[in-house]
């Protein structure tokens, strides 16, 4: 372990809670029975909850005053300011050096998570972030699955999923100039893709294969709609962002990967769904370029029901949702 000054706080981790007191202990607990030779405190942001989750995050500040620093919202701020404006809140109470994750449903299981990832960071200046392997909880059948993060890079992370938050430690530093450069929206439905791609085009991330905490698999969140409006929007959201990011940062070079890609993933939701919904494709594939068969017949399958019906059966498409 790298020797450090544990006169002032290095590590804050962000707690976002809204309705979680069923999870919230084992959320908490995993974060405070953390085991280091630095200080971190855990700046826990109610918002507004109406099930408890207030009393609990009180408990335990009064129990730990010098890690659990609590935000209580008196009105919901996701609903007025987005997850940007809930962010810009936190932010400005941050102290440390470096910056982790877990929502209240999640939960860390490894208590040397965030030594390990200090450790590196501290000895590596030219990384900034570093993320390790974790587990999906389903609440709905408790079953566990591995999971899927690996180590990646700016190209591949772009239109990727081989981070996930709660595994995360990074340099504060980046983060607000993330903040500031990036200027994340109100309306994007997803904060940590957009943060990840700006990350690596500013620096390296290293992959600890180590599983230290799990994520709890919850329908009917953001990123997880029951419906099939919210699944679309979702991934429209999601698509505009990188749009965004291309732009920002000067990669409209894997535009036209990651526009296939989109495409392909709306075709087969609207095939299993049997469904049919506007996506401009016809302007995207003629601003991008793409002459790919499997496009082709995709489009042309999408637009009638009775091929829709035809290609779900052969296939064995199962409703997403």
């Amino acid at each position: 372990m790298c020797q450090i000054d544990n006169s002032t706080i290095l590590v804050t981790v962000k707690t976002l809670v809204y309705n979680q007191a069923p999870y919230l202990r084992q959320c908490l607990d995993g974060i405070i029975n953390q085991k280091t030779n630095f200080r971190f405190e855990v700046i826990v942001h109610d918002d507004c909850s109406s099930d408890g989750s207030a009393d609990i995050i009180r408990e335990y500040a009064e129990k730990y005053p010098n890690i659990v620093k609590p935000i209580y919202e008196k009105e919901n701020q996701y609903s007025k300011v987005g997850a940007s404006g809930i962010n810009k809140i936190i932010n400005a109470h941050i102290k440390g050096k470096y910056l982790a994750f877990c929502e209240g449903d999640d939960y860390w299981t490894d208590m040397l998570k965030l030594q390990k990832q200090v450790d590196f960071l501290e000895s590596h200046d030219d990384y900034g972030l570093v993320y390790t392997q974790f587990q999906v909880y389903n609440q709905q059948n408790g079953s566990v699955a591995p999971g899927w993060c690996k180590e990646t890079t700016l190209e591949k992370e772009f239109g990727g999923n081989d981070i996930m938050t709660l595994t995360v430690c990074l340099r504060t530093s980046l983060y607000f100039k993330y903040q500031n450069q990036i200027k994340p929206q109100k309306e994007w439905k997803m904060g940590d893709m957009p943060l990840w791609i700006f990350l690596l085009s500013q620096s390296h991330a290293y992959f600890i294969p180590d599983i230290t905490c799990v994520y709890r698999l919850i329908q009917g969140t953001v990123s997880h709609p029951v419906s099939l409006e919210g699944l679309f929007e979702f991934r429209k959201s999601s698509y505009s962002v990188l749009l965004y990011l291309a732009d920002q940062l000067n990669l409209q070079h894997l535009v036209p990967r990651v526009t296939v890609e989109y495409l392909v993933l709306m075709y087969i939701i609207m095939i299993s769904n049997d469904y049919f919904k506007n996506i401009e494709d016809k302007y995207l594939i003629r601003k991008y370029r793409i002459f790919s068969l499997k496009i082709l017949l995709l489009y042309i399958v999408v637009r009638f029901s009775f091929l829709r019906r035809i290609v779900r059966n052969v296939y064995k498409f199962q409703p997403l949702s």
